[in-house]
Protein backbone atom coordinates (compact mmCIF):
# COMPACT_ATOMS: atom_id res chain seq x y z
CA UNK A 1 0.00 0.00 0.00
CA UNK A 2 1.59 3.46 -1.07
CA UNK A 3 2.33 6.08 1.85
CA UNK A 4 0.33 8.83 2.47
CA UNK A 5 2.15 12.13 1.88
CA UNK A 6 1.13 13.60 5.05
CA UNK A 7 0.37 11.75 8.24
CA UNK A 8 -2.46 12.88 10.83
CA UNK A 9 -0.07 14.44 13.13
CA UNK A 10 0.97 17.16 10.44
CA UNK A 11 -2.56 17.90 9.17
CA UNK A 12 -3.93 21.27 10.13
CA UNK A 13 -7.35 22.41 12.21
CA UNK A 14 -8.80 23.79 9.00
CA UNK A 15 -7.59 20.80 6.49
CA UNK A 16 -9.05 18.88 9.03
CA UNK A 17 -12.46 20.99 8.89
CA UNK A 18 -12.58 21.19 5.49
CA UNK A 19 -12.49 17.19 4.70
CA UNK A 20 -15.00 16.59 7.41
CA UNK A 21 -16.95 19.47 5.46
CA UNK A 22 -16.45 17.44 2.18
CA UNK A 23 -17.49 14.01 3.71
CA UNK A 24 -20.88 15.22 4.31
CA UNK A 25 -21.32 16.87 1.20
CA UNK A 26 -20.89 13.26 -0.84
CA UNK A 27 -22.14 10.49 1.73
CA UNK A 28 -24.73 12.40 3.92
CA UNK A 29 -28.47 13.71 3.61
CA UNK A 30 -31.65 13.87 5.80
CA UNK A 31 -31.94 9.98 4.92
CA UNK A 32 -28.48 9.13 5.52
CA UNK A 33 -27.19 10.73 8.57
CA UNK A 34 -24.13 10.22 10.15
CA UNK A 35 -22.14 9.18 13.35
CA UNK A 36 -18.70 10.39 14.12
CA UNK A 37 -17.48 7.24 13.40
CA UNK A 38 -18.58 6.79 10.08
CA UNK A 39 -17.17 10.55 9.05
CA UNK A 40 -13.70 8.55 10.41
CA UNK A 41 -14.22 6.10 7.97
CA UNK A 42 -14.67 7.96 5.19
CA UNK A 43 -11.95 10.21 5.85
CA UNK A 44 -9.89 7.25 6.20
CA UNK A 45 -10.20 6.50 2.52
CA UNK A 46 -8.23 9.39 1.38
CA UNK A 47 -5.30 8.02 -0.77
CA UNK A 48 -3.13 11.15 0.18
CA UNK A 49 -3.53 12.35 3.28
CA UNK A 50 -3.85 10.28 6.54
CA UNK A 51 -6.79 12.08 8.39
CA UNK A 52 -6.44 9.43 11.54
CA UNK A 53 -7.44 11.40 14.97
CA UNK A 54 -8.97 10.38 18.38
CA UNK A 55 -12.43 10.78 18.90
CA UNK A 56 -11.75 14.57 20.67
CA UNK A 57 -9.81 16.47 17.51
CA UNK A 58 -12.68 15.15 15.61
CA UNK A 59 -16.05 16.06 17.66
CA UNK A 60 -13.66 19.80 17.35
CA UNK A 61 -13.49 19.49 14.16
CA UNK A 62 -17.22 18.90 13.49
CA UNK A 63 -18.17 21.75 15.88
CA UNK A 64 -15.55 24.10 14.75
CA UNK A 65 -17.76 23.62 11.07
CA UNK A 66 -20.76 23.92 12.75
CA UNK A 67 -20.14 27.51 14.26
CA UNK A 68 -18.62 28.46 10.75
CA UNK A 69 -21.72 27.11 8.42
CA UNK A 70 -24.38 27.85 10.81
CA UNK A 71 -25.69 30.81 12.07
CA UNK A 72 -25.86 31.05 15.91
CA UNK A 73 -27.76 27.76 17.21
CA UNK A 74 -30.03 29.70 19.17
CA UNK A 75 -30.67 32.30 16.53
CA UNK A 76 -33.36 30.16 15.11
CA UNK A 77 -35.90 31.36 12.72
CA UNK A 78 -38.28 30.62 10.59
CA UNK A 79 -36.57 32.95 7.87
CA UNK A 80 -33.11 31.75 8.35
CA UNK A 81 -33.74 28.13 9.09
CA UNK A 82 -32.54 27.08 5.39
CA UNK A 83 -29.40 28.43 6.33
CA UNK A 84 -28.53 26.03 9.00
CA UNK A 85 -26.65 23.82 6.62
CA UNK A 86 -25.13 21.01 8.86
CA UNK A 87 -27.24 19.44 10.95
CA UNK A 88 -27.23 16.78 14.22
CA UNK A 89 -30.04 15.34 16.20
CA UNK A 90 -31.71 18.22 18.19
CA UNK A 91 -30.17 20.86 15.86
CA UNK A 92 -32.96 23.04 16.46
CA UNK A 93 -33.47 23.18 20.06
CA UNK A 94 -31.02 26.24 20.11
CA UNK A 95 -27.97 24.53 21.43
CA UNK A 96 -24.83 22.51 20.25
CA UNK A 97 -24.65 19.13 22.18
CA UNK A 98 -21.62 17.89 23.71
CA UNK A 99 -21.98 14.53 21.94
CA UNK A 100 -22.83 15.10 18.41
CA UNK A 101 -25.03 12.36 16.41
CA UNK A 102 -27.02 11.89 13.28
CA UNK A 103 -24.88 14.53 11.23
CA UNK A 104 -25.45 15.29 7.73
CA UNK A 105 -25.48 18.02 5.14
CA UNK A 106 -28.54 20.11 4.39
CA UNK A 107 -27.47 22.00 1.19
CA UNK A 108 -28.72 25.59 1.01
CA UNK A 109 -30.05 24.99 -2.39
CA UNK A 110 -32.37 21.18 -2.15
CA UNK A 111 -31.63 18.65 -4.69
CA UNK A 112 -34.72 18.90 -5.85
CA UNK A 113 -34.36 22.54 -6.65
CA UNK A 114 -30.79 21.57 -8.11
CA UNK A 115 -32.72 18.99 -10.74
CA UNK A 116 -35.14 21.75 -11.53
CA UNK A 117 -32.29 24.11 -12.11
CA UNK A 118 -30.39 21.46 -14.13
CA UNK A 119 -33.53 20.42 -16.42
CA UNK A 120 -34.07 24.32 -16.83
CA UNK A 121 -30.37 24.10 -18.21
CA UNK A 122 -31.16 21.27 -20.26
CA UNK A 123 -34.39 23.46 -22.30
CA UNK A 124 -32.11 26.67 -22.45
CA UNK A 125 -32.16 27.93 -26.08
CA UNK A 126 -29.26 30.56 -25.45
CA UNK A 127 -26.69 27.66 -24.68
CA UNK A 128 -24.78 25.37 -26.84
CA UNK A 129 -25.06 21.59 -25.77
CA UNK A 130 -21.48 21.71 -24.58
CA UNK A 131 -22.18 24.60 -22.15
CA UNK A 132 -25.30 22.95 -21.01
CA UNK A 133 -23.42 19.95 -20.02
CA UNK A 134 -20.96 22.34 -18.63
CA UNK A 135 -23.45 23.63 -16.65
CA UNK A 136 -24.81 20.46 -15.51
CA UNK A 137 -21.58 18.91 -14.71
CA UNK A 138 -20.40 21.50 -12.24
CA UNK A 139 -24.09 21.02 -10.51
CA UNK A 140 -23.19 17.47 -10.40
CA UNK A 141 -19.86 18.04 -8.74
CA UNK A 142 -21.08 19.96 -5.94
CA UNK A 143 -24.17 18.46 -5.14
CA UNK A 144 -23.16 14.54 -6.45
CA UNK A 145 -26.93 13.78 -7.16
CA UNK A 146 -27.96 15.33 -10.37
CA UNK A 147 -29.45 13.22 -12.83
CA UNK A 148 -27.98 14.34 -16.29
CA UNK A 149 -29.78 12.23 -18.82
CA UNK A 150 -28.88 13.50 -22.00
CA UNK A 151 -32.01 12.97 -23.98
CA UNK A 152 -33.94 15.57 -21.47
CA UNK A 153 -31.00 18.04 -22.82
CA UNK A 154 -32.60 20.41 -25.82
CA UNK A 155 -29.66 20.72 -28.76
CA UNK A 156 -29.20 23.81 -30.31
CA UNK A 157 -25.91 24.90 -32.27
CA UNK A 158 -23.75 27.61 -30.90
CA UNK A 159 -25.18 29.84 -33.71
CA UNK A 160 -28.54 29.66 -32.82
CA UNK A 161 -27.79 29.96 -29.06
CA UNK A 162 -25.70 33.54 -29.48
CA UNK A 163 -28.21 34.63 -32.36
CA UNK A 164 -31.54 33.80 -29.63
CA UNK A 165 -29.32 35.87 -26.94
CA UNK A 166 -28.29 38.77 -29.05
CA UNK A 167 -31.49 38.68 -30.58
CA UNK A 168 -33.67 38.83 -27.17
CA UNK A 169 -31.68 41.15 -26.17
CA UNK A 170 -32.68 44.19 -28.82
CA UNK A 171 -36.26 42.83 -28.89
CA UNK A 172 -36.31 43.49 -24.76
CA UNK A 173 -34.93 46.84 -24.98
CA UNK A 174 -37.22 47.88 -27.58
CA UNK A 175 -40.46 46.18 -25.21
CA UNK A 176 -38.99 48.57 -21.83
CA UNK A 177 -39.09 51.67 -23.77
CA UNK A 178 -42.49 50.87 -26.25
CA UNK A 179 -40.45 51.68 -28.94
CA UNK A 180 -41.00 50.23 -32.79
CA UNK A 181 -38.50 47.92 -33.90
CA UNK A 182 -37.56 47.02 -37.41
CA UNK A 183 -35.90 43.38 -38.77
CA UNK A 184 -35.48 40.95 -41.35
CA UNK A 185 -37.44 37.16 -41.12
CA UNK A 186 -36.78 33.91 -42.86
CA UNK A 187 -36.76 29.99 -42.63
CA UNK A 188 -34.48 27.45 -42.63
CA UNK A 189 -33.50 25.50 -46.11
CA UNK A 190 -32.35 22.01 -46.78
CA UNK A 191 -28.78 22.94 -46.02
CA UNK A 192 -29.61 24.15 -41.97
CA UNK A 193 -29.20 27.76 -43.11
CA UNK A 194 -31.56 31.02 -42.43
CA UNK A 195 -33.17 32.19 -45.75
CA UNK A 196 -34.36 35.74 -45.53
CA UNK A 197 -38.01 36.36 -46.88
CA UNK A 198 -38.22 39.22 -49.57
CA UNK A 199 -39.95 41.69 -51.13
CA UNK A 200 -41.30 42.40 -54.65
CA UNK A 201 -37.93 43.87 -55.33
CA UNK A 202 -36.02 41.09 -54.48
CA UNK A 203 -34.53 42.64 -51.38
CA UNK A 204 -34.96 41.37 -47.89
CA UNK A 205 -37.89 42.48 -46.49
CA UNK A 206 -38.26 44.97 -43.40
CA UNK A 207 -40.41 44.37 -40.64
CA UNK A 208 -41.79 47.16 -38.18
CA UNK A 209 -43.59 45.96 -35.23
CA UNK A 210 -43.92 47.36 -31.85
CA UNK A 211 -42.86 44.18 -29.32
CA UNK A 212 -44.84 43.43 -26.33
CA UNK A 213 -43.69 39.83 -24.70
CA UNK A 214 -41.04 37.24 -25.50
CA UNK A 215 -42.69 34.13 -24.52
CA UNK A 216 -40.65 30.31 -25.17
CA UNK A 217 -42.88 27.37 -25.76
CA UNK A 218 -41.36 24.16 -26.66
CA UNK A 219 -37.85 25.08 -26.58
CA UNK A 220 -38.16 28.41 -28.80
CA UNK A 221 -38.68 32.07 -27.92
CA UNK A 222 -41.35 33.93 -29.51
CA UNK A 223 -41.74 37.94 -29.88
CA UNK A 224 -45.40 38.84 -29.17
CA UNK A 225 -45.99 42.00 -31.02
CA UNK A 226 -48.34 44.41 -32.90
CA UNK A 227 -47.46 44.88 -36.93
CA UNK A 228 -47.39 47.95 -38.88
CA UNK A 229 -47.52 48.29 -42.26
CA UNK A 230 -45.71 50.37 -44.51
CA UNK A 231 -47.94 53.13 -44.63
CA UNK A 232 -47.83 53.24 -40.45
CA UNK A 233 -51.15 51.45 -39.91
CA UNK A 234 -51.34 49.34 -37.16
CA UNK A 235 -52.76 45.88 -37.47
CA UNK A 236 -55.55 44.89 -34.85
CA UNK A 237 -54.14 41.60 -33.83
CA UNK A 238 -51.55 40.34 -32.18
CA UNK A 239 -48.33 38.80 -34.89
CA UNK A 240 -46.30 36.48 -33.57
CA UNK A 241 -41.90 35.53 -34.73
CA UNK A 242 -40.02 33.48 -33.99
CA UNK A 243 -36.83 34.66 -32.22
CA UNK A 244 -34.38 32.77 -33.85
CA UNK A 245 -35.37 33.44 -37.32
CA UNK A 246 -35.10 37.32 -37.02
CA UNK A 247 -32.19 38.96 -38.13
CA UNK A 248 -30.34 43.09 -38.34
CA UNK A 249 -32.78 43.80 -35.62
CA UNK A 250 -32.84 47.49 -35.20
CA UNK A 251 -34.90 49.43 -31.93
CA UNK A 252 -36.01 52.92 -33.33
CA UNK A 253 -36.41 56.21 -31.53
CA UNK A 254 -40.18 56.31 -32.40
CA UNK A 255 -42.88 55.65 -29.66
CA UNK A 256 -45.54 52.69 -30.11
CA UNK A 257 -48.28 51.73 -28.97
CA UNK A 258 -48.70 50.91 -25.77
CA UNK A 259 -50.41 47.50 -24.94
CA UNK A 260 -53.70 47.96 -23.60
CA UNK A 261 -54.55 49.96 -26.93
CA UNK A 262 -53.62 46.13 -28.79
CA UNK A 263 -57.22 44.53 -29.28
CA UNK A 264 -55.23 41.07 -28.83
CA UNK A 265 -53.84 41.76 -25.71
CA UNK A 266 -57.49 43.61 -24.35
CA UNK A 267 -58.04 41.96 -21.09
CA UNK A 268 -55.34 39.59 -21.65
CA UNK A 269 -51.74 38.87 -20.92
CA UNK A 270 -48.88 36.52 -22.41
CA UNK A 271 -49.91 33.58 -20.64
CA UNK A 272 -53.35 33.83 -21.24
CA UNK A 273 -52.74 34.50 -25.61
CA UNK A 274 -50.65 30.83 -25.62
CA UNK A 275 -53.45 29.17 -23.69
CA UNK A 276 -56.32 30.79 -26.44
CA UNK A 277 -53.98 29.37 -29.44
CA UNK A 278 -52.43 26.48 -29.18
CA UNK A 279 -48.63 26.00 -30.95
CA UNK A 280 -48.81 29.85 -31.61
CA UNK A 281 -51.24 30.13 -33.92
CA UNK A 282 -52.95 33.07 -35.40
CA UNK A 283 -56.61 34.15 -35.59
CA UNK A 284 -59.32 35.45 -33.01
CA UNK A 285 -60.11 33.11 -30.05
CA UNK A 286 -63.41 31.60 -30.10
CA UNK A 287 -65.71 29.56 -27.95
CA UNK A 288 -65.54 26.15 -28.96
CA UNK A 289 -67.24 23.27 -27.58
CA UNK A 290 -65.76 20.02 -27.02
CA UNK A 291 -67.22 16.13 -26.18
CA UNK A 292 -63.78 14.79 -24.44
CA UNK A 293 -62.52 11.48 -23.47
CA UNK A 294 -62.66 11.66 -19.23
CA UNK A 295 -59.73 9.93 -19.11
CA UNK A 296 -57.60 12.27 -21.07
CA UNK A 297 -58.12 15.27 -19.27
CA UNK A 298 -54.55 15.50 -18.80
CA UNK A 299 -54.14 16.37 -22.78
CA UNK A 300 -56.72 19.32 -21.91
CA UNK A 301 -54.44 20.68 -18.95
CA UNK A 302 -51.57 20.53 -21.14
CA UNK A 303 -52.94 22.77 -23.58
CA UNK A 304 -55.58 24.99 -22.06
CA UNK A 305 -54.07 24.97 -18.65
CA UNK A 306 -56.93 25.38 -16.22
CA UNK A 307 -58.77 27.86 -18.75
CA UNK A 308 -61.51 25.19 -19.69
CA UNK A 309 -65.03 25.33 -18.19
CA UNK A 310 -66.12 22.04 -17.33
CA UNK A 311 -70.41 22.18 -18.90
CA UNK A 312 -71.81 17.98 -18.55
CA UNK A 313 -70.81 14.40 -17.84
CA UNK A 314 -72.45 12.86 -20.74
CA UNK A 315 -71.54 9.16 -20.03
CA UNK A 316 -69.40 7.27 -18.40
CA UNK A 317 -66.51 7.79 -20.81
CA UNK A 318 -67.29 11.27 -22.11
CA UNK A 319 -67.62 14.84 -20.54
CA UNK A 320 -68.81 17.90 -22.39
CA UNK A 321 -66.24 21.39 -22.02
CA UNK A 322 -65.95 24.42 -23.15
CA UNK A 323 -62.55 26.17 -24.33
CA UNK A 324 -61.39 29.72 -25.78
CA UNK A 325 -59.07 29.11 -28.44
CA UNK A 326 -58.39 30.14 -31.75
CA UNK A 327 -60.12 27.96 -35.01
CA UNK A 328 -57.03 26.81 -36.35
CA UNK A 329 -55.36 25.35 -33.30
CA UNK A 330 -58.44 23.80 -32.72
CA UNK A 331 -58.95 22.15 -35.21
CA UNK A 332 -55.63 21.39 -35.89
CA UNK A 333 -55.66 19.46 -31.95
CA UNK A 334 -58.54 18.00 -33.02
CA UNK A 335 -57.05 16.11 -36.20
CA UNK A 336 -54.23 15.01 -33.97
CA UNK A 337 -56.25 13.68 -31.28
CA UNK A 338 -59.40 12.12 -32.41
CA UNK A 339 -59.80 9.13 -30.25
CA UNK A 340 -59.56 11.64 -27.14
CA UNK A 341 -61.67 14.91 -28.32
CA UNK A 342 -64.09 15.80 -30.39
CA UNK A 343 -65.65 19.29 -31.63
CA UNK A 344 -69.52 19.55 -30.92
CA UNK A 345 -70.13 22.94 -31.45
CA UNK A 346 -69.74 25.79 -33.48
CA UNK A 347 -71.05 23.39 -36.79
CA UNK A 348 -69.25 26.08 -38.84
CA UNK A 349 -66.31 24.81 -37.03
CA UNK A 350 -67.33 21.31 -37.68
CA UNK A 351 -67.81 21.59 -41.23
CA UNK A 352 -64.16 23.24 -41.80
CA UNK A 353 -62.87 20.19 -39.95
CA UNK A 354 -64.48 17.67 -42.29
CA UNK A 355 -63.24 19.36 -44.86
CA UNK A 356 -59.71 19.57 -43.56
CA UNK A 357 -60.33 15.48 -43.34
CA UNK A 358 -61.83 15.11 -47.16
CA UNK A 359 -58.69 16.76 -48.50
CA UNK A 360 -56.30 14.38 -46.26
CA UNK A 361 -58.03 11.49 -47.12
CA UNK A 362 -58.16 12.76 -50.97
CA UNK A 363 -54.25 13.41 -50.62
CA UNK A 364 -53.20 9.87 -49.52
CA UNK A 365 -55.78 7.80 -51.18
CA UNK A 366 -54.54 5.11 -53.22
CA UNK A 367 -55.75 5.57 -56.56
Amino acid sequence: MAEKSIHGRNVSDPMRVLKVLQVLKKHSNSNKKMTQTMIMEEMMKDKEIDYKCDHKTLAKAIRELILVMNPPPQSLTDENRDRFVIRYKDWDQGYIPDRLTGIYYKPYIEVSEVQAMAKGIGLLDTLSLEQKKKLIGKLKVEYHKVDSDEGDISVFSVDDCERTAINSAEIIKAIKACRQMTFNFGGYDRDGKIVLRKSRNGKPRLYRVVPYYIVAYRGKRYMLCCYIHSIGEYTDNVSIYRVDLMQNITVTDKQGKMINEIRGFISSNANEFMLRHPDMTYGDPITVTLKVKAEYYTLIHDVFGMSYEFVRQIDDTYDEIKVTTSEKGIIDLAMAYPDRIEIVRPTMLKAKLVERAKELTERYDEK
